[in-house]
C-alpha cells in the first residue's frame, strides 16, 4: 500500500465525500493503528469486531500498547515509518 499525507491511497476515508462528516482526521492523523490482541479480548467478551470493524488501516499484534505514546515512531515494514500523535 502506498502511504501518503492524506492516508493510505485507496482508502474510502479518503474520498471527498467524508470530508462532509470528517472521517479523515487530518495531515497528522492519516493512518489508524490498532491491535488485534485487542480485537481477540472484546471477542472473548462477547464482541463481534473484525480488522478494519474500527476504520484502522492498519491492524498489528504483540505490541506493547503502553509503550505506544504520542511522538513514539513506528515503522511499518522497510519503507514507512509512522509517528503516533494522539492515543
Amino acid at each position: 500500500a502506498l502511504v501518503t499525507p492524506l492516508g493510505v491511497v485507496g482508502d474510502y476515508q479518503t474520498a471527498p465525500y467524508v470530508a462532509i462528516w470528517g472521517g479523515h482526521a487530518g495531515f497528522d492523523r492519516a493512518v489508524m493503528l490498532w491491535s488485534a490482541d485487542v480485537i481477540q479480548a472484546v471477542n472473548n467478551d462477547g464482541g463481534a469486531y473484525f480488522p478494519g470493524a474500527s476504520g484502522e488501516q492498519i491492524t498489528v499484534s504483540g505490541v506493547d500498547w503502553s509503550l505506544v505514546k504520542t511522538g513514539v515512531r513506528v515503522a511499518i515494514g522497510q519503507h514507512v515509518l509512522l509517528e503516533v500523535t494522539y492515543v
